[in-house]
């Protein structure tokens, strides 16, 4: 429900509204989207900090997070100059580099 909600919301703007309007509704409800996205596995920090185990966190959902976040990062700061895409991938970089850093300190699980 709120997916479709969302999808139809987005679909109204884009139709109605004029670009700039558009762009200034719809940007900070996708970074919201994607942080939450990308903060995921991070539900289960306390669950790998406890156990002293990565067994509870994807390493390569988490390693695909990171290396798209960093294109993405580079690609609209530097080409795009869009705020609302490297503000969200900027925050992905951080989500995940400290996800990654578990698997640094506890090893991979198998």
């Amino acid at each position: 429900a709120v997916l479709l909600t969302t999808m139809a919301a987005s679909g109204a703007a884009v139709m109605l509204l004029p670009y700039a309007t558009c762009a200034s509704l719809l940007g900070p409800i996708a970074d919201v989207a994607t942080i939450i996205m990308f903060g995921g596995p991070l539900a289960a920090t306390f669950t790998v900090l406890k156990e002293k185990s990565t067994r509870s966190m994807p390493f390569g959902f988490t390693l695909a997070i990171n290396v798209n976040c960093n294109c993405w990062f580079f690609y609209a700061y530097f080409v795009l100059d869009d705020p609302f895409i490297y503000m969200a991938d900027a925050a992905g970089i951080l989500l995940s580099t400290i996800q990654l850093s578990l698997f640094w300190r506890f090893g991979i699980y198998r």
